[in-house]
């Protein structure tokens, strides 16, 4: 799929507790146009508000789609359905699938309800893919590409 973004603020981090999507108008005329064209659309959103953005511009697929709020994921029901109802895609991208490479503390302390979530998220029949989150910490496509493989 083809990226566009619904942007949203950063990670939560002590110096930046919130996690909102900053409402985008072009969203579903991004949709529109790639659709025109042929193209899926795929969206990155973390956050609750980010997701329905995606959702009801209609894209493709949900990068992450974490429900991530400052305390960690915290799954809606009501949207997974909505989710699953659509058949948007959602890649999960939960990191840590290279032995031997620590995860980053941030992302460390969110692995227990990234689990959970990814349970809802099948039980509650949405179309999951699996994806790497390529760009961050030591997972990043720079590092994989130098961490042999085993064969």
């Amino acid at each position: 799929m083809r990226p566009a973004v619904v942007r949203e603020q950063p990670l939560p981090t002590p110096e930046n507790d919130r996690l909102d999507h900053e409402p985008v108008l072009a969203e579903a005329a991004a949709a529109e146009e790639a659709h025109r064209q042929g193209l899926p659309i795929t969206a990155h959103a973390h956050g609750r508000d980010g997701i329905v953005a995606a959702l009801q511009a209609g894209f493709d697929g949900v990068e992450h789609a974490s429900f991530l709020t400052p305390g960690g994921p915290q799954p809606d029901p009501r949207v997974i359905e909505a989710l699953a109802a659509s058949g948007t895609f959602i890649s999960t991208c939960i990191p840590g699938t290279v032995p031997g490479i620590p995860l980053p503390p941030i992302i460390a302390t969110i692995m227990d309800g990234a689990r959970a979530l990814m349970g809802s998220l099948i039980e509650g029949g949405t179309r999951v893919v699996i994806g790497p989150d390529a760009g961050i910490a030591p997972t990043s496509r720079t590092m994989c590409s130098r961490t042999p493989l085993p064969t």
